[in-house]
């Protein structure tokens, strides 16, 4: 996972760019400290390096490694509610 911080007319650049890049599998347009987070695949840290090394002309990278999936994937299947604390 890459957090990017990009501004201005950076922003549109990077919705732009991530369609042309092959390693970017989902990416997310988000609030907080970084305006997107991008989802990607690498072969190797040279290649996942060379990645960051373009993505950072738009802006800052963090990134981030997923060591395990305690949960994978769930699906809204109706309402969302609220499930009450256990007492």
């Amino acid at each position: 996972m890459v957090r990017l911080s990009a501004q201005g007319r950076h922003l549109r650049q990077v919705a732009e760019l991530v369609q042309e890049l092959p390693e970017v599998l989902q990416c997310y347009r988000v609030t907080g400290d970084a305006c997107y987070l991008l989802i990607v695949a690498a072969a190797d840290m040279e290649h996942l390096e060379r990645l960051l090394d373009r993505l950072s002309f738009y802006g800052q990278t963090n990134t981030s490694m997923v060591v395990s999936t305690p949960l994978d994937r769930r699906v809204v299947t109706g309402t969302v509610r609220e499930t009450p604390p256990k007492t």
